[in-house]
């Protein structure tokens, strides 16, 4: 189950001076810190490599990777022992944790509804969770237990294409040795994209690195004056991270003011859906890209399945993944779908039956109206983030259905915007005849969120 030797594999039991240059190429700041507290292999830390698509923690503890291929649980008895002594302050939650590769994404699952919510998409040089050292100065206890769980790369991703065709996916899964059973709707897809990268056929080298740190570690942070400076820094970035949720109370009480300025009634699902729209735009909650690399999904193993075994040739093989969006320095839009609601409410609709084209018509109509308020140079929120989205950014609304207003875009100039829509891995044969699948699900009511000035095809 654990090893001592790092061939990218199961579980590795190291040491600070061996993973130093991994942790710098990705936190600097950390390795820095820890550089000059210097501490020597009496502190234990541990690389657990993960492939692509497999809980790295749920609702009931951390997953650990084993050197056979297999996998454990911190809370399990016949768990090695160096693991029990060294990680089991962790087995309620997670170890201090810091990701060394690829992206992590945490989620809520809601399999009533079939439904992933992507909560956060953590990167390499991201480090979790704070709330442990938090909660040492704070009594009481905020945050709930069993709603989270963690994938090595993402959970909520998807073919933008439709891969529904069942002579196609049995082909796909006997080729590929695959004996699970799916529907081929957008929540179910990103477990085959998962056995797909797993069968051997494919022999996918994608892995994603997470960097446990041990209680040792943990101990010294609360009560080591050495590693004041670093426990000092873990609380900073803490802050950081959720600085936005202790002013939301405020931008919740001005959304409502302004629907009752307007005397705004909407539909409570769409006034849920502008809300999280913001929220997107400001980074604090994923939405959706074209994937053009490896770090969330291996893409280019993907991509030559569906093409070469599964027939995928009318389309591009366009797979769809969460994206943390910084608009200060993206020039590619991010994207969400009302085909694919990932909103933290589940308001439900106040019209039993309404087109998707109706539904945009009225979310554009009410974030008209909060782009108009938070704009305005007198606002309360004047020199804040959410004042330089309504400044700064644009929302542009997609059907694949002509809009006799001309309110909403088709959907089939969302590739003459954005190339990364038609994106193949170079390692892969090109397509030349196929096309932007304009008629996917999640793009048959989408929005884009751009900087007004980006220049991007």
């Amino acid at each position: 189950m654990l090893t001592v030797h790092d061939e990218r594999n199961g579980l590795v039991m190291t040491t600070w001076d061996k993973v130093s240059e991994r942790v710098r190429h990705v936190e600097p700041n950390m390795a820095a810190i820890i550089d000059e507290i210097s501490p020597g292999k009496d502190y234990p830390l541990f690389l657990a490599y993960y492939p692509y698509g497999v809980l790295t923690g749920d609702k009931i503890s951390t997953i650990l990777p084993s050197v056979n291929g297999g996998f454990f649980r911190l809370t399990d008895p016949d768990a090695p022992k160096e693991v029990i002594e060294h990680l089991s302050y962790g087995a309620d939650s997670a170890p201090f944790t810091l990701i060394l590769e690829k992206n992590c994404e945490f989620f809520i699952e809601i399999p009533n509804e079939k439904l992933s919510v992507p909560v956060i998409l953590y990167q390499p040089g991201t480090f979790f969770p704070l709330s442990r050292f938090l909660r040492q100065l704070e009594k009481r206890v905020y945050a709930p237990n069993n709603v989270l769980s963690t994938m090595s790369g993402v959970r909520s991703t998807f073919m933008l294409p439709t891969i529904g065709r069942k002579q196609n996916i049995t082909k796909l899964k006997r080729s590929l040795g695959i004996e699970t059973a799916y529907d081929t709707d957008l929540y179910e897809q990103a477990g085959l994209f998962r056995d797909i990268a797993g069968s051997s056929a494919v022999n996918s080298e994608w892995r994603s690195c997470l960097l446990f740190f041990s209680q040792k570690w943990h101990d010294a942070l609360l009560a080591d004056k050495r590693f004041n400076v670093l426990l000092r820094y873990l609380l900073e970035v803490a802050w950081q991270r959720t600085a936005y949720f202790c002013s939301y109370d405020y931008y919740d009480i001005t959304f409502s003011l302004i629907q009752k300025k307007y005397n705004m009634k909407p539909n409570p699902y769409l006034a849920d859906t502008a809300r999280h729209l913001f929220t997107i735009a400001m980074g604090k909650a994923p939405g959706f890209s074209p994937a053009v690399d490896e770090d969330s999904v291996p893409l280019a193993d993907l991509q030559r399945v569906f093409v070469d075994i599964y027939g995928l040739s009318q389309y591009l093989p366009t797979i769809i993944v969460p994206k943390q969006y910084v608009f200060e320095e993206e020039d590619y839009p991010i994207y969400y779908s009302l085909q694919y609601p990932s909103t933290y409410k589940f308001s439900p609709k106040s019209r039993a039956v309404s087109s998707t084209l109706y539904d945009l018509r009225e979310l554009k109509h009410i974030m008209d109206k909060f782009m108009h308020e938070l704009s305005d140079k007198n606002s309360i929120h004047t020199g804040t983030i959410i004042n330089n989205i309504a400044k700064d950014i644009a929302f542009d609304y997609y059907q694949s259905k002509e809009d006799k207003y001309n309110l909403i875009h088709l959907s089939s100039h969302l590739v003459e915007k954005d190339n990364r829509f038609t994106y193949m891995a170079k390692s892969n044969n090109s397509l030349p005849n196929a096309k932007f699948a304009a008629d996917g699900k999640f793009v048959r009511g989408c929005v884009a969120i751009r900087k007004k000035q980006a220049n991007v095809i």
